[in-house]
């Protein structure tokens, strides 16, 4: 990414320390979301990118970018999607500088540049807190929603995200049916 043309312009004029550095904080983040044994300890992501004056564009680049390092990482599909959704669900917190167009009925589903799947992920796999650190700086923890409920020692019961799909949408279509409604999943 700092070779990009338009993304690489974010870490101009930051000298090789200042990028190892950033880069460190980068790696804690992930970690400790994904359930590493690193605390992260830099500010959170809205402040971060704060003033950046990131483009729809810009974020359009970087989804592609890491979409293409994520497919070259020879990391399982699991991993990579839930990788991938972790590192997009941060759009909202990024100050994109130019508001993005408005969705269609045919686009809703991708006017924040992710695909229906990449969003079905996203609202399944991630779990976020808040937290003050030893310091006392806040921080966000985001975890894998298996990783949350082994830290707090729930059960999951081994249902797999297909399964509770699959519960969710005969639920639905059984209240539709005695109801006569039109109701609808997000992923339907």
């Amino acid at each position: 990414m700092l070779k990009h043309p338009q993304i690489g312009s974010y870490w101009r004029g930051h000298s090789n320390d200042s990028k190892v550095a950033k880069l460190k904080l980068f790696v804690d983040f992930v970690c400790e979301a994904t359930g590493g044994p690193v605390m992260y300890q830099g500010r959170d992501m809205k402040t971060t990118h704060e003033g950046l004056n990131i483009s729809e564009a810009d974020w359009k680049d970087f989804v592609k970018l890491t979409a293409a390092a994520l497919n070259q990482s020879g990391l399982p599909v699991r991993e990579k999607d839930e990788l991938f959704s972790f590192l997009t669900s941060f759009k909202s917190e990024m100050s994109i500088a130019e508001p993005p167009a408005a969705p269609t009925a045919k686009d809703a589903r991708n006017a924040n540049g992710l695909t229906p799947r990449e969003m079905e992920v996203l609202q399944l796999l991630v779990q976020g807190e808040e937290f003050h650190t030893a310091s006392g700086a806040h921080a966000k923890r985001l975890q894998t929603w298996e990783r949350w409920a082994e830290r707090v020692g729930l059960a999951l019961g081994g249902m797999t995200v297909e399964e509770g799909k699959r519960r969710l949408e005969e639920a639905l279509a059984e209240l539709n049916e005695q109801s006569e409604g039109k109701g609808k999943l997000p992923w339907q």
